[in-house]
């Protein structure tokens, strides 16, 4: 309809260059089929009884300013507000865009300065510090239902728990709101001297359940700093199935030992999912693998892999060792068993359910010391001990993926309003634009045929398959290069590479997008062009049932 009007001379609303738009049209595209956009344009905070303009345009804006890394708030009216096309794109007409949301506060402003255009930043920022903990939570869990119901989600998921800090500072509005956490610092002074001092942290921990191999948060809680992690475990796994809805399974969890907890592991291995967890130094279950390990053991497994340092006549082969130990049927972990045993631990009767342990002997060429060994506790078979030792192998993968992604390429730390609400909907809403993110560019890679439509035509169903001809397991583990190795921050930087020359055309209530020579042919300006190029925009414009001008 669009390149109709422009190959008719009709009149059109306006042309924009597409910059940053482009690079987001496609994103916005995606929210809108898997329904987040109807999410949010149906959403309401309770603090709210009028508004001028409906809720979903600032968490839209939000939300652009998230994935475009606009760095902070008074960034707004150079960086988002002043780019005409995706500002429109977002929803706002010509005439906000021009003179303003609204005339309030104008007699107050000095003569010749321009009112803000379409509101100021801190009216982002008053809309997000009026929403509560459990709403910024419900956008997230909406959204991980969408993409569960959608089939984005592999059917079967390996997921981390960990947590993060998020710590404020002194001027923070809702220090009562916030934990307080004393830390020991090491400072080095001029002469090279260490020093330890006292550190006062205020602030909350963000504790997440991350899928790693499609790098998806299916659940998150807020809680104070001092806080322990493992008062917040069931409850992110309870969420986590709730958003998925049956249509995922959670098969595996991997923690670090900051979520040990007895009665909890207890509960998640009643559930039918499969943990690993390094253990503490002065716990007992500790003390017995590390014996046991030491006097010998029938499920000793050694790997031996080769590294290489240097490039050219310096390349030196490496060889380093790890070797494991697997040990079953540990009952010295007295806390492991439900909550409700308690108070039967310290009784010469009880019998706690028993786990396994893999004593890690030496890692990559690296002896430990009989007794100060690395143990690891897992619930799954330790036949082969390295299931294990490679599956909490993933875990570390959360800290340079999701932890620092957040906090470089989508400024986690750079609050909208130094109050806590603002902090839940800011942190809840930078997972929502992760989980978009890498929801759209696994579709994105997934697609075999560009012109395929975004959600397979459901088929009947098939039948029954043979055992021999059963479908292969789950790969559960993160390939070895996931979206080609390509970080959030590089892959904006494509996006905008390939918009460079395109234009967006607004007509009533619709849009088009085309390179600068396509919309030179449409709209009858003569090019200098080859013969090849002349071919290619033949094939271009016979899609629209347009000839191209000889």
């Amino acid at each position: 309809r669009v390149a109709q009007a422009l190959f008719g001379r009709h009149e059109v609303d306006a042309i924009r260059p597409l910059t940053s738009a482009g690079a987001l049209d496609p994103v916005f595209v995606f929210m809108k089929d898997i329904g987040f956009i109807d999410v949010l344009q149906s959403f309401n905070i309770l603090d709210y009884r009028r508004m001028m303009l409906p809720l979903a345009y600032f968490l839209l804006t939000y939300i652009a300013k998230i994935l475009l890394g606009v760095p902070s708030m008074n960034a707004l009216p150079e960086l988002l507000f002043a780019n005409s096309a995706l500002m429109e794109t977002l929803g706002f007409n010509g005439l906000i865009l021009s003179e303003g949301l609204c005339k309030r506060g104008r007699h107050r402003r000095a003569p010749g300065k321009k009112p803000p255009r379409p509101f100021s930043p801190q009216t982002v920022a008053n809309v997000l510090g009026r929403f509560t903990r459990e709403e910024s939570e419900t956008l997230l869990n909406r959204l991980i239902s969408l993409m569960a119901e959608k089939s984005l989600l592999d059917s079967e998921l390996a997921v981390i728990i960990d947590a993060t800090d998020l710590v404020v500072s002194d001027d923070f509005k809702d220090l009562d709101a916030c934990g307080t956490r004393t830390r020991i610092k090491k400072v080095v002074g001029k002469s090279g001297r260490v020093t330890e001092i006292e550190v006062v942290e205020r602030g909350f921990k963000l504790i997440t359940l991350f899928c790693q191999k499609l790098r998806v948060p299916l659940a998150a809680k807020i809680v104070k700093i001092n806080d322990h992690e493992s008062q917040s475990t069931m409850a992110l796994i309870r969420q986590a199935k709730e958003n998925l809805g049956g249509r995922a399974e959670i098969v595996k969890a991997y923690m670090d030992r900051g979520f040990i907890d007895g009665p909890t592991l207890h509960e998640i291995d009643e559930m039918g999912i499969i943990f690993v967890i390094p253990l503490k130094n002065t716990m007992s279950v500790t003390a017995d693998a590390r014996s046991l390990a030491a006097y010998g053991s029938d499920r000793v497994a050694s790997r031996r892999r080769t590294v290489y340092k240097g490039r050219g006549k310096r390349r030196v082969a490496t060889a380093l060792n790890t070797e494991l130990v697997g040990i079953e049927g540990l009952c010295s972990y007295d806390q492991y068993s439900p909550a409700s045993e308690a108070v039967r631990r310290t009784r010469k009767n009880h019998s706690p359910k028993p786990i396994n342990a893999v004593p890690i002997r030496e890692w990559d060429s690296k002896r430990r010391k009989p007794g100060e060994e690395l143990v690891y506790l897992a619930n799954g078979p330790v036949d082969d001990p390295f299931v294990a030792f490679d599956d909490y192998d993933e875990r570390s993968l959360i800290e340079n993926t999701l932890h620092r992604e957040t906090k470089q390429s989508f400024s986690l730390g750079a609050l909208p309003q130094k109050r806590a609400n603002a902090l839940y909907a800011h942190s809840y809403m930078v997972l929502c634009s992760y989980a978009i993110i890498h929801g759209y560019r696994r579709y994105m890679a997934s697609k075999s045929d560009s012109n395929a439509s975004l959600w397979p035509v459901e088929s009947s169903p098939e039948p029954e398959k043979t055992v021999s001809e059963q479908p292969k397991p789950v790969n559960l583990r993160t390939p070895p290069q996931p979206f080609r190795g390509i970080g959030t921050a590089r892959w904006r930087c494509q996006l905008v590479a390939q918009n460079a020359n395109k234009m967006i055309v607004f007509l009533d209530q619709s849009y088009g997008i085309y390179d600068i020579d396509e919309l030179a042919a449409l709209t009858s300006i003569k090019l200098k062009m080859t013969d090849d190029e002349r071919n290619r925009m033949r094939e271009l414009l016979k899609q629209y049932d347009i000839d191209f001008p000889p």
